[in-house]
């Protein structure tokens, strides 16, 4: 597991290295409940000026460079999120889907593919 400098993992939230790492870039935050799993073939990997929401569920993943992940969003295994997206509050990134730069997954809404419909 690495923290990179400047970042920051608040109460409650958990990271769980159960069989890959959890890997965090630098000034980001992971806020209050989150919860980043590393996977057996699938480590956790998240980029530099991310935020990581309350109550967030990840497992599995890659998430880009100044990417926000909203409360209670959810990121599957398998899903890349590349940089400058955002994950709004209650929405669902799917297992082994890729969601381009840029992007912006609604509140609520799933994204599902690689390249990411939703």
């Amino acid at each position: 597991m690495r923290i990179g400098a400047g970042s920051c993992v608040l109460d409650g939230a958990i990271l769980s290295d159960h069989g890959a790492a959890v890997t965090i870039g630098r000034d980001t935050v992971v806020m209050e409940g989150a919860l980043l799993r590393g996977t057996p073939h699938h480590p956790v990997v998240i980029g530099d000026n991310v935020i990581v929401g309350p109550k967030a569920y990840l497992t599995g993943c890659s998430i880009g460079s100044r990417t926000f992940i909203a409360t209670n969003a959810s990121v599957f295994t398998g899903a890349v999120i590349e940089d400058g997206c955002e994950v709004r509050i209650s929405a669902t990134v799917h297992l082994r889907t890729r969601i381009l730069s840029g992007t912006t997954i609604p509140i609520g809404w799933v994204a599902v593919g690689d390249p990411a419909v939703i």
